[in-house]
């Protein structure tokens, strides 16, 4: 049985971790960067999603370390062969996202609160 056994981490920090970090780099790729990057997707919008609880990002280093390669006698997991699975995956099952002559986010700052806003909004809802 292929299980975690180590620390529990977030997806938060974790996930700010991979779009800010040169050397998770290839895992965003993976994820679709490059994709976000042609929708015009810049660094505030991507850090609302992040917020998606309500707070900003207090970026903290340690959440890199998330993302290292776990080896033991019983289970193993490489974050980048994950990301393979999971941005093939995404990229198939949200194929129309990806058009070469989509219409660009807005970068406003409106924008962003107003989208960082929604899933907040929506998360609340889910925990009362």
């Amino acid at each position: 049985m292929n299980s975690w056994r180590g620390p529990r981490h977030g997806h938060v920090l974790e996930s700010a971790a991979i779009f800010i970090l040169d050397e998770l780099k290839p895992i965003a790729l993976e994820l679709g960067l490059a994709e976000m990057i042609d929708w015009g997707t810049d660094k505030n919008l991507l850090f609302s999603v992040f917020s998606h609880h309500g707070r900003p990002i207090d970026f903290d280093l340690i959440a890199a370390k998330s993302w290292e390669a776990v080896k033991s006698h019983n289970f193993s997991y490489d974050p980048v062969v994950a990301s393979v699975e999971i941005g093939a995956m995404l990229r198939n099952w949200f194929s129309e996202a990806i058009l070469q002559d989509a219409d660009q986010l807005p970068s406003r700052p409106q924008f962003a609160h107003f989208f960082a806003g929604s899933p907040a909004r929506a998360g609340m809802k889910c925990h009362r």
